[in-house]
């Protein structure tokens, strides 16, 4: 990640991380951040409650879906050339890869909003959590704290996989 941050400081480090805490309640987080001749500067960060309703992937993909959001909100500026994004989950970036072959709503929502950025580089980069990444620690932090807040985001999806865990609840 070091050497991918000293090539270019006109590429922008997007970090992202979904929590799931123990009383059922997801969280996610994302901070946008340039490299440079500082350690990092903070360009905007966002975390939201996405309630009982997720799981961890859904939570990592509603984080990579909000910063991407704010990076496309972003004037055009030419000295943006390109955004990594860093997230330490791998079937998320795997779905995100290989075109999102099981039709989930946010990374399709991710893929459609990616591909109106084509003036940009897009790429993405596997961060194992806990491994004192600035960016990922911080993330994980702030996803782990939106948990506990009380106000649930307004853009959650409802997934597939909660859906049908209803209604097998419901059969039984």
């Amino acid at each position: 990640l070091d050497q991918a941050a000293t090539k270019t400081a006109t590429t922008y480090f997007l970090y992202t991380d979904g929590s799931l805490a123990s009383n059922g309640f997801a969280g996610a987080a994302w901070i946008l951040v340039k490299h440079g001749l500082i350690p990092w500067e903070i360009i905007g960060k966002g975390s939201c409650n996405l309630g009982l309703k997720q799981d961890v992937f859904s939570a990592e993909a509603h984080a990579v879906l909000e910063g991407l959001r704010f990076f496309s909100s972003l004037k055009p500026n030419l000295t943006i050339t390109g955004l990594i994004i860093c997230c330490d989950n791998q079937p998320l970036l795997h779905s995100l890869a290989t075109g999102n072959l099981d039709n989930q709503e946010c990374p399709r929502q991710i893929l459609l909003l990616a591909s109106s950025l084509s003036s940009h580089s897009i790429n993405s980069i596997w961060t194992p959590a806990h491994r004192d990444i600035p960016g990922n620690d911080t993330v994980d932090l702030d996803a782990k704290a939106a948990t506990r807040t009380s106000t649930l985001c307004p853009h959650t999806f409802i997934t597939r996989k909660y859906l049908l865990e209803k209604a097998k609840t419901k059969l039984l």
